[in-house]
């Protein structure tokens, strides 16, 4: 089975949400990482996200951030940035070219916006991208999966209907 790695900046959202949404689709028979730009393990998720995931049936209270490196990028066939900031600092960084999260799962070229992206950020406002943006990672996660040749896996298990 191939691996994956998502990387955003933190390992706290984007990128910790799809790993731990594809761990759940697929179990443990596939390796499945994240990683950030900046990430930091001091660094918590942030509770809205926490309880998103929680309300999916995804577990990531456990979670702990870590930085993107050359070694942990050499232990993953794939990796997936989910923005593309991500996506360019993974190449000037490591000469590494990667699609987005949404070339994949939607076939367009867009980033996965963050939460500094978020104009007048109120607490309302705040806590609806967050739910928001859970949700939309949680759904594509089949698309990502059968993407990658991961469809005889996933129809062992009865998760995904082949084509």
């Amino acid at each position: 089975m191939r691996s994956i790695l998502f990387v955003c900046k933190g390992n706290v959202f984007r990128s910790m949400t799809a790993e731990k949404c594809f761990r759940k689709l697929v179990g443990q028979g596939a390796r499945v990482g994240s990683a950030g730009t900046y990430a930091r393990k001091t660094q918590r998720i942030h509770p809205v996200v926490l309880d998103e995931l929680r309300a999916l049936g995804v577990p990531a209270a456990k979670h702990v951030p870590r930085r993107v490196s050359r070694a942990l990028i050499a232990r993953y066939d794939h990796i997936i940035a989910m923005s593309t900031d991500h996506q360019q600092y993974l190449w000037n960084v490591y000469k590494l070219w990667c699609p987005l999260f949404h070339e994949i799962c939607e076939h367009r070229s867009r980033a996965m916006l963050d939460l500094p992206d978020l104009m007048n950020p109120t607490p309302e406002r705040v806590e609806h991208f967050l739910r928001k943006q859970v949700r939309h990672i949680h759904s594509c996660i089949p698309r990502i999966a059968s993407h990658f040749s991961l469809q005889q896996h996933l129809k062992a298990k009865g998760k995904v209907k082949l084509r």
